[in-house]
């Protein structure tokens, strides 16, 4: 029996985290150890092709941006560097394709802004209109409450915030773009970035691009309590360095804790305690969240809601449920959980069967029930 989104007793899934050690043997025979690593697994990635307007690389880089010192280029002693330009083709254009792309995975809302790449890629202090307009459509870090653009038009992320379901405390009831994110796109607006074919590419070589690879497929945000990670991502301190975990070596004789020190570093499965169990009742029932008079998405480019089948690739079909009736048992999910525990292997995955130039997602190899 699955009674709650999040905590279930007496279930256990393949959901889990913790450090990987290694030692090379050179042809010499010398062994040398090498720089750890930290190994998470996490749910299937049922539309791999499609990435979230924040993803967990936004959410770490922030951190390191602003707690840690990395690119001090960027913010240094507090302060963001009015002087610094984001290079368009590695760290503005992929946001903006990001956005469009979910049109593939959820039933974009009214006003879709139609992508101008050619000309948002361009400099010219004529089109500084042009990339304001844009920027006015993504919701800022202070904007978490607030739903609508100046002019009136629903802002992204159209995603639900961290706490968006509980009364009191901190509300934030709508993803918002991380603060080096937002940084980079006012500079963008203002004319203050690298234009199009301009760059030198991205800036991230052997791991360190690995890293980005793996993290921009996660989701950086909402955390209530996410995919992959929860809200400990942003916790500065259970970072030795940018892009490491502080690892906290286990006692054998002591085992696992049960408590939490910062302070001292990280044991395995401390990055995914927070995260549902098991992992499909929180995926099924995060497919969209009520706020106000409307209905947010949750992680549409990690768990699709409505999708197009190859067969009739014009028409809007449930990836889970039904779509008809927002009040239906199965409004985009399946009225139990168990039904996820059941099916989650039969479910479609979103792939590209265009081209680049001209995608074309579809659902495919779908074995399940329901009425996509």
């Amino acid at each position: 029996m699955i009674t709650d989104y999040v905590n279930n007793d007496g279930w256990f899934d393949d959901i889990a985290d913790g450090p990987i050690r290694a030692t090379l043997t050179l042809t010499n025979g010398e062994r040398v150890e090498v720089e750890g690593a930290w190994f998470l697994s996490a749910p299937p990635a049922y539309a791999p092709e499609i990435i979230n307007l924040v993803t967990l690389y936004d959410t770490l880089l922030d951190v390191f941006v602003r707690e840690l010192g990395y690119r001090p280029e960027v913010y240094d002693e507090q302060l963001w560097n009015a002087d610094h330009r984001p290079d368009y083709d590695t760290e503005i254009r992929p946001l903006l394709e990001r956005g469009a792309a979910h049109a593939w995975v959820v039933a974009i809302p009214p006003h879709p802004h139609e992508l101008q790449l050619d000309r948002l890629g361009d400099s010219d202090p004529a089109l500084d209109g042009l990339r304001t307009y844009y920027l006015d459509h993504l919701r800022s870090p202070d904007q978490a409450n607030e739903l609508l653009s100046s002019t009136g038009v629903p802002m992204m992320p159209y995603q639900a915030g961290d706490n968006s379901e509980e009364p009191g405390g901190l509300v934030s009831n709508y993803l918002t773009l991380t603060r080096t994110q937002h940084f980079m796109l006012r500079q963008w607006a203002a004319g203050k970035f690298i234009g199009a074919g301009q760059g030198s590419g991205p800036s991230e070589r052997g791991g360190a691009a690995i890293d980005r690879g793996v993290l921009e497929n996660c989701v950086g945000g909402a955390f209530g309590p996410g995919i992959e990670m929860s809200w400990i991502s942003r916790e500065p301190r259970i970072y030795a360095a940018p892009f490491r975990i502080k690892a906290r070596p286990v006692d054998p004789e002591r085992g696992l804790s049960l408590g939490l020190d910062l302070a001292l570093g990280l044991e395995p499965g401390d990055l995914t305690r927070y995260m549902a169990q098991p992992w499909h009742a929180d995926f099924n029932e995060c497919s969209s969240q009520p706020i106000g008079d409307r209905m947010l998405w949750w992680w549409p480019a990690q768990r699709p809601l409505h999708v197009r089948n190859a067969e009739r690739p014009n028409v809007l079909v449930g990836w889970v449920g039904t779509i008809e009736n927002q009040n239906a048992d199965d409004y985009l999910m399946y009225a139990d959980d168990l039904e996820m525990v059941e099916q989650w292997s039969k479910l479609g995955f979103v792939v590209n069967v265009g081209t680049d130039a001209e995608p074309r997602f579809v659902q495919v190899e779908k074995l399940g029930t329901g009425e996509g």
